[in-house]
């Protein structure tokens, strides 16, 4: 059984993400956003790397759109969380059962991704896909 970066950890780093955020998200920012909120230290956000100090790249996230569609794909047949189709494509928002299950999460990892998240929200949160990504690439010296 994978341990990390798996559909089940993703999935419920996106619903914490959805929470912290509190607006709708597409699959990009999701993705990006989770990142820097993983790997907080590294691009500067003044929190901790939740999962270890890594040279993990974020053009490295770009090979695992599958895995974060698949993560989201439970939490929308769950219930957690809604999609809306929109001209730009599909935006996905955190609903009352997903809060109250990000409510019920009190492990040391979570209440940190959750600290995290809300240094990212800060920096980011009304900033383009296209500006989140040059952000990324500053802040990785490219």
């Amino acid at each position: 059984m994978k341990l990390f970066n798996s559909e089940f950890e993703v999935s419920m780093r996106v619903l914490l993400l959805l929470d912290t955020f509190n607006s709708s998200l597409d699959l990009d920012q999701i993705m990006y956003l989770d990142f820097f909120t993983i790997f907080s230290k590294n691009y500067g956000l003044e929190g901790e790397n939740i999962n270890g100090d890594s040279d993990y790249r974020i053009n490295s996230l770009t090979m695992q759109p599958d895995l974060y569609k698949n993560a989201i794909r439970e939490l929308v047949t769950s219930g957690l969380i809604v999609v809306r189709s929109e001209q730009d494509g599909f935006r996905y928002r955190i609903n009352e059962s997903g809060r109250k299950l990000c409510k019920s999460m009190t492990s040391d990892y979570s209440i940190q991704y959750k600290n995290n998240a809300t240094l990212t929200r800060m920096r980011l949160i009304d900033t383009s896909i296209e500006n989140i990504k040059t952000f990324a690439k500053q802040k990785e010296g490219k």
